[in-house]
Formats: C-alpha cells, sequence, structure tokens
C-alpha cells in the first residue's frame, strides 16, 4: 500500500480531537473477501471521526472534494458560509454523513431521503440545482447508471456531483445481484435501503461517464481512505438532451454572488455572531409547528426563514413592506414550490381571512408604531384555533440599560406593554425569554439525535435540575392563540452550533483585540521614547540658542565700545584739520610740490 498522508485535525469544523473506532465485522468481512490492507483503510475510512461534529473520514473526504472546486482551503464549515456558496441550489441526496448539520445551513439547500425521493426518479425539474452531493449511498441503488442519469438531469449546466462509494482499489467494480445479500448497517436489521446491490473498484468513475458526464475526476483528501468523486456537466448544449437547452440565464456562472448587501435593518445569512444565534433560534422554534401547515412569515426580509419553515410547511407566504427585499428573495428560493413572497405590510396583509395556520413575526413589531393593527391583521388571516408566534426586543435590557437606540427601530416595548399588546388581541398568551448564555454541553460522541436534555444551572454553593430564574432577557418570545382551550405548546428550548463556538469567536477577538492594543502600546512607547529624544534637542537647542544670544550680546557691546572709539578719533582728526599748525603744513605741503614740478 502507497503511504497515506494523515490529517491532523477535522477538515469540517476545525477541531483536534479525532478518534478511531473500528467499523467492519467479520461476515462482511467475509463476504466481501476483504484483505486485512483493506480492511484497514476502509476501518479507518468509517470509524476514524472528530470528536466534535462527528464527521467521518469519509465525510471530510466529500468536504475536501466540494471544496476543491472553489479552490477554499478552510474548514467546511466556514465553507458553507461564504456567500458565493450560500447563493447556491444544492441537493443532498440521503443525508451525507455528517455533513447534513452544515448543508443544512445553505439557505437554497434541499435534502431528499429515501424512499421518499428515489434517486432513479429524482422529483424534481430538469436544469435545477448548482450541486448535488451524496455519501456511500449509490451502492444502495440498483441501477446506480439510471441514478447518476437523474442526477445529470437535475443539474444545470455547469453543475457539479459529489459523492463518495465504498470502492475498493485492487479490483474492478461487480454487480452484487447474484450473489448473497450483503448488508451495509447494523447486520442484524435487513433493512432493504441498507441492502447493497454494487461493490466498487479502482473503475467506478466509468459509471459517470456512462451517465452522461462529460467531466470527471477524484479527489483524494488522503489516500486511499478518504475518495471522493467529482462529475461535471458540460456548459454546452445537446440536442440529445431530453430538456430544453439552458437559457442565457443559467450559462451565467454558477459562483455569481447574489447574497443580499446588511444595512443593519434586515438579517441576512453570511452574518455570524450573536445576532445569528438568536435569529436561527427563533425560526427554529417554528419549526416545530410548521410541519404540514399554511404558514405566513411578516416581514420575511432576506427570506432565509421563511425558505427554512419551508422545508417542513404545506405552504409559507413570506410577506415584506420592501420590494427589493421580495424580489431578492423570490429569485433566491425559486426552487421551492410550496414558498411565495408578496410585498405587503403588518397593517395590511394582502391574504384571505381565516387562511393561515401559524403566523410568524420575529423583530417587526418594533420597527413601526401600528401594534394594534397589527395584532388585528394576524387575527383575521389566522384560522380559529392558529398560532402566532412573535418575538420583540425587550426595551428595558435592549436600549434603556446600555444607553443605546438603534436608527432602525420606531417603537419599543416594556414587557408589561408587550403583554398587555397581545393580551388585548389573544386568549392565550404565553411569554418567554431569550438572551445568550454561557455553558457547558455534554453529548455523545456518536451522532446523536437526542431531543430531549436535561439542564442544570446554580453554583458552588448548590446544583439544580432547571435553568432557574432567567433574568434580564434581552428579547421577549410569545405563542399565542384564540383557542378556547390552554396551549400546551412551549417555547423552552436551546439553540446550539456545535462546529461554530461563539465563545472561540469572541477569545480570538480578543485575542486580535489585545495584540492590536499590544502594538499600539508598542507604538506609545516608541512615540514616548521618540518624544523625549524631541524634548533633549529642543532643550540643548536653546542652552545653544542661550549661549548664542549671550555672545551677540557681547559682540553689540564691543561694537558699540568701537564706534565710540571711532567717534573720538573721528573728533581729534577734525580738531586737528581746523588748527594753525594744520594750515601751515598744508600750504608747506603744496610748496613742495610745485618746487618739484620745476
Amino acid at each position: 500500500m502507497m503511504p497515506r498522508s494523515l490529517i491532523s485535525r477535522c477538515l469540517c469544523c476545525g477541531a483536534t480531537q479525532l478518534t478511531f473506532t473500528p467499523v467492519l465485522w467479520k461476515s462482511l468481512i467475509k463476504n466481501w473477501e476483504l484483505s486485512c490492507e483493506e480492511v484497514d483503510y476502509i476501518d479507518r475510512q468509517q470509524g476514524f471521526h472528530c470528536q466534535t461534529c462527528g464527521s467521518n473520514l469519509r465525510s471530510m473526504g466529500l468536504a475536501s472534494a466540494l471544496m476543491s472546486n472553489f479552490k477554499f482551503s478552510g474548514t467546511f464549515a466556514e465553507f458553507v458560509q461564504q456567500p458565493e456558496v450560500q447563493s447556491l441550489h444544492l441537493l443532498e441526496i440521503n443525508e451525507a454523513g455528517s455533513l447534513t448539520q452544515f448543508l443544512s445551513r445553505l439557505p437554497r439547500h434541499s435534502l431528499g431521503v429515501y424512499p421518499n425521493v428515489d434517486m432513479m426518479a429524482l422529483p424534481y425539474e430538469s436544469s435545477s440545482f448548482d450541486i448535488i452531493c451524496h455519501s456511500d449511498t449509490l451502492e444502495h441503488v440498483s441501477d446506480p447508471v439510471a441514478g447518476l442519469s437523474e442526477c445529470y438531469r437535475v443539474l444545470k449546466p455547469g453543475g457539479l456531483l459529489a459523492f463518495t462509494v465504498p470502492m475498493i482499489l485492487d479490483r474492478l467494480t461487480r454487480s452484487r445481484h447474484d450473489l448473497p445479500s450483503s448488508y451495509h448497517g447494523d447486520p442484524k436489521t435487513g433493512r432493504e435501503d441498507f441492502l447493497v446491490y454494487t461493490e466498487y473498484g479502482s473503475d467506478a468513475w466509468q459509471q459517470i461517464i456512462q451517465a452522461g458526464f462529460e467531466e470527471c475526476r477524484i479527489v483524494a483528501l488522503e489516500y486511499p481512505a478518504a475518495l471522493a468523486l467529482v462529475a461535471i456537466k458540460s456548459l454546452k448544449s445537446d440536442d440529445g438532451l431530453k430538456f430544453p437547452p439552458p437559457s442565457q440565464q443559467e450559462l451565467t456562472p454558477y459562483l455569481e454572488r447574489t447574497a443580499m448587501e446588511f444595512t443593519g435593518e434586515r438579517f441576512v445569512p453570511q452574518l455570524d455572531g450573536d445576532i445569528k444565534y438568536e435569529h436561527l433560534h427563533r425560526y427554529a422554534l417554528a419549526l416545530d409547528f410548521s410541519r404540514e401547515a399554511s404558514v405566513l412569515d411578516i416581514a420575511s426580509g432576506e427570506g432565509y426563514g421563511s425558505a427554512l419553515l419551508a422545508k417542513r410547511a404545506a405552504s409559507v407566504i413570506g410577506v415584506d413592506i420592501d420590494q427589493d427585499s421580495v424580489s431578492h428573495a423570490q429569485m433566491q428560493y425559486s426552487h421551492l414550490a410550496n414558498l411565495n413572497f408578496l410585498v405587503g405590510s403588518c397593517s395590511a396583509i394582502p391574504l384571505s381571512d381565516a387562511s393561515i395556520d401559524v403566523v410568524t413575526s420575529f423583530e417587526t413589531i418594533e420597527h413601526h408604531d401600528q401594534h394594534d393593527e397589527m395584532m388585528q391583521e394576524v387575527k383575521r388571516v389566522l384560522k380559529v384555533d392558529g398560532l402566532f408566534i412573535i418575538s420583540s426586543p425587550n426595551r428595558l435590557v435592549y436600549s434603556d440599560e446600555p444607553n443605546y437606540t438603534n436608527p432602525f427601530h420606531v417603537k419599543e416595548l416594556y414587557y408589561e406593554e408587550f403583554l398587555d399588546l397581545l393580551k388585548r388581541h389573544f386568549q392565550q398568551v404565553h411569554i418567554y425569554g431569550q438572551k445568550l448564555a454561557v455553558g457547558s454541553w455534554v453529548t455523545s460522541l456518536a451522532h446523536s439525535n437526542q431531543t430531549e436534555i436535561k439542564t442544570y444551572s446554580g453554583d458552588a454553593k448548590a446544583l439544580s435540575n432547571g435553568t432557574g430564574d432567567f433574568p434580564a432577557p434581552l428579547y421577549f418570545v410569545a405563542i399565542c392563540s384564540n383557542r378556547s382551550e390552554p396551549l400546551s405548546e412551549t417555547l423552552e428550548s436551546a439553540y446550539l452550533d456545535l462546529p461554530d463556538d461563539l465563545l472561540m469567536h469572541l477569545r480570538k477577538s480578543w485575542q486580535a483585540d489585545c495584540a492590536a492594543l499590544q502594538q499600539s502600546q508598542l507604538k506609545l512607547v516608541e512615540s514616548t521614547q521618540l518624544t523625549q529624544h524631541h524634548q533633549e534637542t529642543l532643550v540643548s537647542a536653546q542652552a545653544q540658542l542661550q549661549h548664542t544670544q549671550t555672545e551677540l550680546e557681547t559682540t553689540q557691546a564691543q561694537l558699540q565700545h568701537t564706534l565710540g572709539d571711532l567717534a573720538t578719533s573721528r573728533t581729534t582728526i577734525a580738531a586737528m584739520e581746523s588748527s594753525k599748525f594744520w594750515r601751515l603744513r598744508q600750504a608747506w605741503m603744496h610748496f613742495k610740490r610745485l618746487v618739484s614740478k620745476e
């Protein structure tokens, strides 16, 4: 076996806590006739994983393949937050290992799971996705070329397919149709979707070409354990295709950025930090009530929240007062057939009476002062037993205590005002508080779907179950209804994004601030030293100037003395020239000159 380049950190989340657990069992090793070397790298592919996000080497290999096409060198968690990636239509067929937790952050992500979605007959329009990915799925498809052909059909021209299959590199691909049944996953289940139809070898790429793709390549994160296949659909039109040739819009490079600019008024998906946690948590709450429901999302903004709800709801209508936001959302999320966006206001919702099961309105009410009118409109469009989920900033904590004014807010409410408003219009009102809180999280190192968790709070003196008192929430979140019976639904919950460690972001920000402060202090020391040097130079120059002034004064005194002597000499000379002797001498000198001429 050739030497392999071993990874030391998780390519998906960046963590360095990596571990290994063998996954192959004896009967599968025997059925597949695997050598010791093959067992070694297949075990490593499936069993070497990150303790933080749960990604195994197979998932990291698929992540590497997706990022390589964009020449992106960061983690996969960072990759999915890039604006050019956020604008893409992505189809995930079955859950691509642990990548689902990252891919689901994409606003235009679609997940098709067997048996609801059959890979050999995908229920999507031709040329509708920029990217398709799946992981260790193709070997369970009875006709893999047909499955790959369907991927080709629904990809846009220029789109890419990235996937993994378990490959045994020292042999060729073979069908298991005439062999004893073999299953992946738990060997005791015998589930149909775990049945293996194809054992892949070093010629796995041939099926890609047979399916119609014009280009394919292999991306090796770690050879031979982490290999992924990438197939590209050509931009050129083909008269033999069964769907219309691509339009000019489809031929536009699919990396073109379409992310909405952040102005401070509306949240956009590319943001990180506390604002991301706050907004996504609210929509996560609404998901629980949206299954198979008709949903209205008031002030839908960029549209990401409405798109999230559309993945559970029967239908979703996003309403926003801003035409540009509605136009952006209509284009950005056009792939979701059960989602529509309309221009409208909170006080004039463009929907018919009693037509909606669930209304969501997150961080909307503070942007206007027509609160009662809004409540009346929400009641009008809600069905009799409908639910209204609304959030609002806590004016006391949000604005008063920090002495802060949000320029986009028109009328914020205190708790009593918010409660009074809701109770005037709804019989059932439950209000909850929302804020970011620091805590510790304990979870299984294996992939966990746990939905019920225990909570603890307290200090060194006493610990107890539950969250305890929840003082000073930054936001209020309420669930309301005009049902006759009491509400049984609850909003108590926590939002976690394990790969995206907010404390780590804050720590890095703090470290950057400390480094900047240290640089500023060094510059201050240098500046102080330079100032001191200039002061010393100035003192020296002032002393030299004083000395020069003293010399000048001495010179001026000497000059005055000399001028006095000159005046005295001139007076003496004038006296001499006016004397009788001087006149006789002048006459004598004149006489001598005359005699000398003769």
